[in-house]
């Protein structure tokens, strides 16, 4: 008997699993409302400050928007300069009873208030402007002693807002007009290397005609900044960073003047192209002409040997990823005048070093390679006529194959229409 009234004791005393349960509920309940409470504590706290900040600069605000408006005396009291001509007003979207209250009379009309923030709306844009150009600046002081036009672009290429970059290609000519002629050469190899990796020919275009504006100002420290910039004006032509028609448009020329008219005589002398690629003298152009005399080579070795190992070995120990255009170029037009072999062997050669295989050749350098044999489909088709029809072909191998997106197998005329109207946009 004693044991059972024991056991009926330990039952009464025991809890039961749902009652645990019910605890357990409410302690997770508790413990979620204090921690609310406590971020909503934080939330607040973070809310006034935020609201004090803002008060502080409406009230700075209102005090420079007063010293400058028609009437205010200088040196006085700007209070009593509008009393009576702008009330505080709680339909003003800017009212705030905190800064507005007792009958102060400082408010300011919204056209005011809106002339103000447009004010600091160009402030900002202007010290984002004044920052970019001290990167672009420093990034290109450091290629004049590097020389190094891959780590470079690498560079221009991770500077924000993308918006700003006309402001690249003005500086690499800018900073180049009082350099030396080796130097000079370096920017135009910098310039045409950017294209398609960081600007565009639109950048291109605005960075000369940026220049263009500078006008006398830019001849004061360069007094031979026309000639100067007529050269690279021309060889931004021949490097097919710019199109020809952007030297005929009548706003360009209006701009440019003689800068442009001087470009305009030089592309027009007998193998202006030629000249152009040693514009800066035989020396500073000595690498770009050893480096296409490097790719023609390794070219002609490829159809000698037909091995595409051995190929993908001469493209490397170029060392010059910026000049990879030149490759997908030339091993589409030297094959164009071979045999049906030849030129499924420089499409399998294009395919194993572009994206689809090592990933030697970008697609960026792939397009651009494309759009110079493009450009030269009328003046293949005269030594080879059926070039246009092979040109075609392999372009199309060479676009399946990732060197291109699937746009750049465009017929030479659409391809210039396409970059007339990027010039244009």
């Amino acid at each position: 008997m004693a044991h059972a009234h024991k056991g009926k004791h330990g039952k009464k005393g025991a809890k039961r699993p749902e009652e645990d349960s019910d605890v357990n509920a409410e302690e997770i309940v508790k413990a979620a409302e204090t921690a609310v409470a406590a971020r909503a504590a934080v939330l607040q706290a973070e809310s006034d400050a935020e609201l004090q900040a803002k008060r502080d600069r409406k009230a700075a605000i209102r005090a420079k928007g007063l010293a400058s408006l028609p009437g205010a005396r200088k040196g006085g009291d700007m209070m009593a300069a509008t009393s009576g001509r702008i009330k505080p007003s709680e339909d003003d979207p800017l009212y705030d009873e905190a800064l507005d209250s007792g009958g102060a009379a400082g408010g300011m009309s919204p056209s005011d208030e809106q002339r103000l923030a447009r004010a600091e709306a160009a402030a900002c844009r202007a010290e984002e402007l004044a920052q970019f150009k001290r990167r672009v600046e420093d990034i290109l002081t450091e290629f004049f002693v590097s020389h190094d036009i891959d780590d470079t672009v690498a560079s221009l290429r991770a500077l924000h807002p993308p918006a700003l970059r006309p402001e690249i290609a003005k500086r690499i000519l800018l900073l180049s007009l009082d350099r030396s002629d080796t130097d000079r050469e370096l920017a135009s190899r910098l310039l045409s290397a950017c294209y398609g990796e960081v600007l565009t020919m639109l950048h291109i275009s605005k960075g000369f005609n940026m220049l263009f504006e500078l006008g006398s100002d830019m001849e004061k420290d360069s007094p031979d900044a026309i000639r100067t910039l007529a050269r690279f004006l021309a060889r931004a032509v021949v490097d097919e960073v710019l199109p020809p028609a952007f030297l005929m448009d009548p706003d360009v020329e209006a701009a440019g003047g003689p800068v442009v008219e001087e470009a305009r005589s030089l592309l027009s002398a007998p193998h202006a192209a030629a000249r152009m690629e040693h514009v800066w003298g035989a020396a500073a152009a000595a690498s770009v002409i050893e480096l296409k005399e490097q790719v023609h080579l390794a070219v002609e070795e490829l159809f000698d040997t037909g091995s595409v190992v051995e190929f993908e070995r001469c493209v490397r120990d170029l060392a010059s990823p910026s000049f990879h255009h030149e490759v997908v170029k030339r091993a589409i037009v030297v094959a164009v005048g071979r045999e049906d072999r030849e030129r499924r062997l420089a499409a399998e050669a294009l395919k194993h070093l572009g994206p689809a295989g090592v990933g030697l050749i970008s697609e960026t350098q792939g397009e651009r390679g494309i759009r110079r044999v493009l450009a030269q489909k009328a003046d293949l088709a005269l030594d080879t006529p059926a070039a246009p029809a092979l040109v075609d072909e392999l372009v199309a191998a060479a676009t399946a194959a990732g060197l291109a997106a699937p746009a750049a197998d465009a017929p030479a005329g659409a391809s210039a229409a396409a970059a007339t109207a990027e010039h244009s946009a």
